[in-house]
């Protein structure tokens, strides 16, 4: 899958955060410059769940709250 996002004022680099099933737990999976992002690493009939987070260009500290969760299932 690829997650596209709108850039966030001030931000430099953004985090993504991924979760496998819908009981497993948010984790850090990569973080860019880029205003989108490809998994690869992924695998069939597995759903799962992103979200983005913005970092700020002096201190790279969180300017933004999460981005709304966006559930992929691979098929």
């Amino acid at each position: 899958p690829t997650l596209s996002w709108s850039k966030v004022e001030g931000a430099t680099k953004y985090e993504v955060w991924r979760k496998v099933g819908s009981t497993g737990e948010y984790k850090k999976y990569y973080t860019t410059d880029k205003l989108s992002f490809t998994n690869y690493d992924v695998k069939p009939n597995t759903n799962y769940y992103y979200k983005i987070k913005a970092l700020h260009s002096s201190n790279n500290a969180a300017n933004s709250a999460y981005s709304n969760v966006v559930y992929i299932n691979i098929k």
